[in-house]
């Protein structure tokens, strides 16, 4: 039988075993922390877009040890872009949702990023600069609108970039002005839209100049995208813009043309008065069959006359009406296809026109009427729930659901059973609902005010969102949305009088933002 030992002889050993007890918490952490890094890091290296994705967003949950991931973040920059419809590594929103992250590491990714200011690869010397401007702008903006400048005069793909880059920046960024109207006649349009779309922003008073003698610039090209960033600052369109973009339509260059066509769509509502010069010029103008794929938006640099026209909205209506009985079959079709996206109520007229335009002998507008063609609702009646599943069975990837014209003309009926959606949860559901509320319009007023007075904040978004949508916009309750507790509404209602574009809304908006200061 053993001795027992003495207590004397038990004590160290009891101490070495709660030193053990103490440590093993702290080496299991740290285990598991350099576990999380490798598994992030090597997510980051990976060649698939969402194993990158994914892993970026663990990146914020690495605490301190976030900063040694940054090498990864960086060399992700690197990502090639994808074409429409076909398979690539990586996608262009990527770039930026890379960089926001380092943005979100902070102070400790200063070094990195200022080392990837010279980085062989222009889209991490793009992205790092942004990133370090938005890290401190103070302290770095000298140091990275140079280099974001620079990027414009590099390759297509980083001049875009480089475009985005200084577009989100904004009036800070206003040394890159010149470099940006040289780009506005670049050989590649997304660099042309989005050197536009950058200048709209980056540019005020005094700068603006720049683009106003960029009007008088000898590249057509070059006019249209200062036309379409002046009337973004002002939100007018001026005689001057308007005489611009028409002799665009009229240009024998298929790309004057066509970026005279995407001028239109951008400006949106504000559009109105060059409706007529975009019907008249559409037997010379090239729809894009691609856009319908996707829902038919126009997109930044979206170039489809019909998805143009339907941007405008409600103002072009009666053009379009008139112009579906026009002798040139490509006119009545594009008319067709805009005028059922701006009313789906509209159908029974355009359906016909696309119907036969399946069979036109020319490829593109057999193409966008194939996407865009839907047979009318048959006579007879269908109850509500039918309707609204019908509706609700709809894709972004086809034409306006065949029920919506039937909701819209039940109206006030319809009101009730479509606020109801608003509480499904489900944000496309809810968005359909929205669309449908504002072609019924005045009938569904009574109900969307309600739902702007509600505590939940989900209800009034949606609501804001309907109300937006509307030919004739409430003014005052879209005014008095900018100043709700909710930010997505207060966005949503300042999106909505953006794209109003009078006098009263932008003087509300105007004001909005000096209150804010």
């Amino acid at each position: 039988m053993p001795a027992i030992q003495s207590s004397s002889d038990s004590l160290p050993r009891l101490h070495v075993l709660a030193v053990c007890l103490l440590i093993l918490p702290a080496v299991t952490c740290r285990s598991q922390a350099e576990d999380q890094l490798s598994e992030v890091v090597q997510g980051l290296t990976s060649s698939s877009t969402t194993q990158r994705l994914s892993a970026a967003a663990k990146v914020p949950k690495l605490g301190d040890a976030a900063v040694q991931a940054v090498p990864a973040l960086i060399d992700a920059l690197k990502c090639e872009r994808i074409e429409i419809l076909f398979a690539s590594s990586q996608i262009p929103a990527s770039r930026r949702r890379f960089a926001d992250v380092l943005i979100g590491v902070g102070k400790p990714a200063e070094p990195h990023l200022l080392k990837a200011l010279t980085h062989e690869n222009g889209l991490v010397r793009v992205w790092a600069a942004y990133a370090l401007f938005r890290t401190d702008s103070q302290k770095h903006g000298t140091r990275t609108i140079p280099v974001l400048s620079a990027a414009m005069t590099d390759g297509t793909e980083v001049a875009a970039d480089a475009a985005r880059a200084l577009e989100s920046i904004g009036h800070a960024a206003s040394p890159s002005i010149p470099y940006l109207i040289d780009q506005l006649s670049h050989h590649d349009r997304t660099v042309r839209c989005h050197a536009a779309h950058a200048l709209s922003q980056i540019a005020t008073g005094d700068s603006s100049q720049a683009l106003a003698t960029a009007l008088s610039n000898d590249n057509a090209l070059t006019r249209v995208g200062a036309a379409f960033a002046l009337q973004q600052i002002d939100s007018k369109l001026t005689p001057r813009t308007v005489a611009e973009i028409t002799n665009a339509l009229q240009s024998e260059s298929p790309d004057v043309r066509r970026q005279a066509v995407w001028a239109i769509g951008q400006m949106g509502p504000a559009a109105h008065p060059l409706v007529p010069k975009l019907i008249d010029a559409l037997p010379n103008l090239d729809p894009d069959p691609r856009a319908y794929y996707f829902g038919g938006r126009l997109g930044r640099t979206g170039t489809d006359p019909a998805l143009a026209l339907a941007a405008i909205g409600a103002p072009a209506a009666e053009a379009l009406t008139q112009a579906l009985k026009h002798k040139n079959s490509r006119m009545r079709v594009l008319c067709a296809v805009a005028l059922q996206r701006i009313d789906p109520a509209q159908q029974a007229h355009t359906a016909p026109i696309l119907k036969v335009a399946r069979d036109d002998m020319d490829e593109m507008i057999r193409a966008i009427a194939a996407m865009s063609y839907s047979a009318p609702v048959s006579g007879g009646t269908q109850d509500m729930e039918t309707l609204i599943q019908e509706m609700l069975k709809s894709s972004r990837f086809g034409p306006p659901s065949r029920a919506t014209g039937r909701l819209i003309a039940k109206g006030s009926e319809a009101v009730e059973p479509l606020m109801k959606l608003f509480d499904s949860g489900d944000g496309l559901v809810a968005g359909k609902a929205a669309r449908v509320l504002a072609r019924i319009g005045e009938p569904a007023l009574p109900a969307l005010n309600k739902a702007m007075q509600s505590d939940r904040d989900q209800l009034r978004l949606f609501a804001v969102r309907s109300l937006a949508q509307m030919r004739r916009p409430p003014l005052e309750t879209l005014i008095a949305a900018l100043k709700d507790a909710s930010y997505p509404v207060r966005r949503a209602a300042r999106y909505a009088l953006l794209g109003l574009g009078t006098p009263e809304a932008l003087d509300a908006l105007r004001a909005s933002k000096s209150e804010g200061k």
